[in-house]
């Protein structure tokens, strides 16, 4: 696991203003920060699921959030969202359009 996040920080000192790293536990550095997630699920998983991420933090971004606040939500906010899903759908077998809406339900605790 050091070795993947030093790698990663390698990659992000080159080129990146943010980079992500999407596994069990998911890593993200922007801004001179490493912040890590360890939530979510199995789940989330399918595809089309890393279009809902996108999605998600590029509509923060659009309403103004720095780039790594809104990684950062965007990343917790589709993590709860696979974790409530597997609670209330079963661990797999929910598509990528249930996580989104999933979502909304999750931010609208927040």
């Amino acid at each position: 696991m050091r070795l993947r996040v030093r790698g990663q920080k390698s990659m992000h000192d080159r080129a990146a203003p943010a980079l992500f790293l999407k596994c069990a536990t998911s890593h993200l550095m922007a801004d001179g920060s490493c912040l890590s997630y360890a939530g979510g699920g199995l789940g989330l998983a399918v595809s089309g699921s890393g279009d809902v991420l996108a999605g998600l933090i590029a509509g923060l971004r659009a309403q103004g959030l720095p780039l790594l606040k809104a990684a950062a939500w965007g990343i917790w906010l589709h993590g709860e969202a696979g974790r409530q899903l597997s609670e209330t759908m079963g661990q797999i077998g929910y598509l990528a359009s249930k996580t989104g809406a999933a979502c909304a339900w999750v931010g609208a605790g927040v």
